[in-house]
């Protein structure tokens, strides 16, 4: 299991929990001895490749309104270690992340912000990420416009649960709009115990 929020009904397909039967594209952490086991996907030797590990729960975590992220990059955090529903980036109210492109991380690439209101979302891809593209928990007023948002899921997460393209929960309301969403392992475009 990734993370001890999670049972096998939200991820029903983890990875080994040992060093001595990984599968390909996977790695396991012993905290008793403080190592590392890697196997690669294409079984090559990892002592040939540059390994990097995400300690940190975030890559941004945005505290204050009115904070513009324009044109930004972002890869590989350890969100869903943090929380049940994390996300590499996450946006306070009256924000505005635009032209900015979010993939390979494990869990969400964008959250809207837990009860945060105006946040925006514009032009931005967020692909290929572990469980979804967008989250939006409990946030209100939000728009959601011109994205990219395909592969997500990749993780293969419960899509009953909490996984596909965009994911709008908790008495959260606002607009999604001119996106491109597809090719997600769950549902595109899901509002769920929302106000409208």
């Amino acid at each position: 299991m990734p993370s001890g929020y999670y049972s096998s009904w939200e991820y029903p397909t983890p990875v080994s929990g040992s060093s001595s039967s990984l599968p390909a594209g996977s790695f396991y952490y012993s905290s008793g001895s403080s190592t590392l086991y890697v196997r690669l996907a294409d079984g090559s030797s990892p002592n040939n490749h540059r390994m990097e590990v995400s300690l940190r729960h975030r890559l941004m975590y945005l505290r204050k309104p009115y904070i513009v992220l324009d044109g930004l990059k972002f890869r590989h955090s350890s969100a869903s270690s943090a929380s049940q529903q994390g996300a590499a980036v996450e946006l306070a109210s009256y924000d505005t992340m635009q032209n900015c492109d979010v993939q390979f991380v494990d869990f969400a690439g964008v959250s809207m912000g837990y009860q945060q209101t105006g946040s925006k979302l514009l032009n931005s891809n967020l692909s290929n990420n572990g469980a979804l593209g967008v989250t939006a928990p409990a946030t209100y007023k939000f728009l959601v416009s011109g994205n990219k948002m395909l592969s997500n899921n990749y993780r293969k997460f419960n899509m009953l649960w909490h996984a596909g393209g965009f994911k709008s929960a908790t008495d959260s309301d606002g607009i999604v709009e001119n996106n491109l969403v597809a090719y997600n392992y769950g549902s595109g475009i899901w509002f769920d115990y929302s106000n409208s």
